[in-house]
């Protein structure tokens, strides 16, 4: 629980320290089985060297006691190599396994109301998990002031022996003035047989400014 309370801290402090930041996006949804929270901050530390930071947390937590509440939070310092490709290294830490060192892709695509998000990463130490993290997003303009919201997100983590844990993560809703909220699905496999935890509910999501992007 001490580690958790410095991650939580650590987390709050950055957060204040990145309101300035390029991308800040923040969601959280309330569920018939529980609670689920997920942020990504991200910011350059100048414009020429293509260095920056970024955060991705999430955290869960299920209305019945088992099992216990969850939290992931990883951090980085990047490298824009490419408009559309960065890297990173830093530190990731998740409940129960705690804090390891960590390195990271993303790749990011648009095409008009289309957005593609592939986010790779692994372990840098002795037998690493590996994660591949998919979004995609989906936002039609329905009104001059109303636009159709949707996202799929996809989560898979391995290690050298077996399946560690997967996740789906729909979202259907609305975007209006900035705030985007709606229908909200969470789907969960757990180790290697694949244990399975589904919530259904509603999301609230707001990005105080957007990551830079470049149609294709």
């Amino acid at each position: 629980m001490k580690i958790e309370r410095l991650v939580i801290v650590t987390i709050l402090v950055l957060s204040s320290r990145l309101i300035s930041a390029q991308g800040i996006q923040m969601e959280p949804m309330v569920g018939h089985n529980g609670f689920y929270y997920q942020h990504i901050i991200g910011t350059p530390f100048d414009g020429h060297t293509g260095l920056g930071i970024l955060n991705i947390s999430s955290a869960s937590a299920r209305y019945s006691k088992s099992p216990a509440p969850e939290l992931m939070s990883q951090i980085y310092l990047t490298r824009q190599v490419w408009q559309e490709l960065g890297v990173g290294a830093g530190m990731i830490y998740v409940t129960g396994v705690g804090m390891r060192t960590t390195a990271m892709a993303q790749i990011l695509k648009t095409k008009k109301n289309f957005t593609l998000v592939l986010f790779p990463r692994i372990d840098l130490w002795k037998n690493p998990s590996m994660e591949l993290m998919t979004i995609m997003e989906y936002r039609p303009k329905i009104a001059s002031n109303l636009t159709l919201y949707s996202r799929l997100q996809l989560q898979t983590i391995w290690n050298k022996e077996h399946h560690l844990k997967s996740s789906q993560h729909l979202r259907v809703g609305l975007d209006m003035g900035g705030i985007q909220f709606g229908l909200a699905t969470v789907l969960e496999e757990y180790g290697a047989g694949f244990s399975t935890y589904q919530n259904y509910g509603l999301f609230i999501r707001k990005e105080i400014k957007s990551f830079p992007t470049k149609e294709i």
